[in-house]
């Protein structure tokens, strides 16, 4: 992807590599039995976000046209996060909002901490 991106074809290129797995994983979706965890993760260049359209045109492939719920990982900064607010993203993970904790920091901030109300991402 460096390369994509060092000569701008990243926006094209990662466009189709989502396509691609988009047109595979639709029917393996639809012949698994119904509940099943089975997931698809893609991920994508930090560059595309910023792309003009680009956060619309993914909510309308990985969310809307296969009922699913689309997560932006890797948040780093307000500005990518507020362009994907506006493309229509809700569910978000990175080091906007935490970085990586080991189980031992986790057990002990749930410990000092009260426990927080938050509506999960659908």
């Amino acid at each position: 992807m460096g390369l994509a991106e060092r000569y701008r074809l990243i926006d094209r290129l990662g466009k189709r590599l989502i396509d691609k797995s988009l047109v595979g994983f639709g029917p393996l979706r639809r012949e698994l039995v119904q509940g099943s965890s089975l997931r698809l993760a893609i991920n994508i260049s930090p560059s595309q976000p910023l792309h003009d359209g680009f956060g619309s045109w993914l909510l309308q492939q990985l969310s809307e046209s296969m009922g699913l719920t689309l997560v932006a990982e890797g948040e780093e900064d307000e500005r990518t996060r507020d362009r994907l607010v506006q493309a229509g993203v809700r569910c978000f993970q990175g080091y906007l909002y935490a970085r990586p904790t080991s189980p031992a920091e986790l057990i002990a901030k749930a410990r000092t901490t009260a426990p927080r109300r938050e509506e999960p991402c659908p």
